[in-house]
């Protein structure tokens, strides 16, 4: 799965402070806050995806996805929603997710849903700004069993960003599973 910088989450994405190419309407919305904002920055527009799944159980010889991706102010600048869908011999996927800031614990929300799958929508995991790097922490059902995943969007370049999905193993390492390359359109 991608989040694709989603949906790790797949997961997608960088924006500089550029609004070229939003609509008027969400030109008009402003982040609410100041982590909204950082959020924004990072991810708001529109991108080109790339996605790269490790070969696994489920896909012997790997495979990879093509797509696009929006992100857009949702609730008066107090959401973030991103929209996208790609396509290639991984298989179709179409994703939402939304972020947001909780004050409370001092996290983001995450929210996803997919296509297919037993669960299409779940709340999934918190993140939390590590330097440049944003990063999600959850658990997710793998191979039948309760497992500790992160997704990592980090920018490579100033209009690029990659989001590496990645899977606890059982000697407690983490493996790479989906790399997500986005450009930002």
């Amino acid at each position: 799965m991608t989040v694709v910088c989603l949906t790790g989450l797949t997961t997608a994405i960088l924006l500089g402070s550029s609004d070229a190419g939003l609509a008027q309407s969400e030109r008009a919305a402003r982040p609410a806050t100041p982590e909204m904002a950082q959020l924004w920055s990072f991810f708001g527009g529109d991108w080109t995806t790339t996605e790269a799944l490790e070969r696994s159980e489920e896909l012997p010889n790997g495979g990879a996805r093509r797509g696009q991706l929006h992100y857009r102010l949702g609730q008066g600048g107090r959401t973030l929603i991103g929209e996208g869908q790609s396509d290639g011999s991984a298989g179709r996927l179409e994703y939402l997710m939304v972020m947001w800031w909780n004050p409370g614990t001092r996290f983001y929300g995450f929210f996803i849903c997919f296509n297919g799958g037993a669960s299409a929508c779940e709340e999934r995991g918190t993140a939390h700004w590590d330097g440049d790097r944003l990063i999600n922490e959850y658990t997710a059902l793998y191979h039948g069993k309760r497992t500790r995943m992160t997704d990592t969007w980090q920018h490579t370049g100033r209009d690029t960003c990659t989001l590496v999905l990645a899977v606890e193993q059982d000697d407690g390492t983490m493996r790479p599973m989906i790399t997500t390359t986005s450009v930002r359109r």
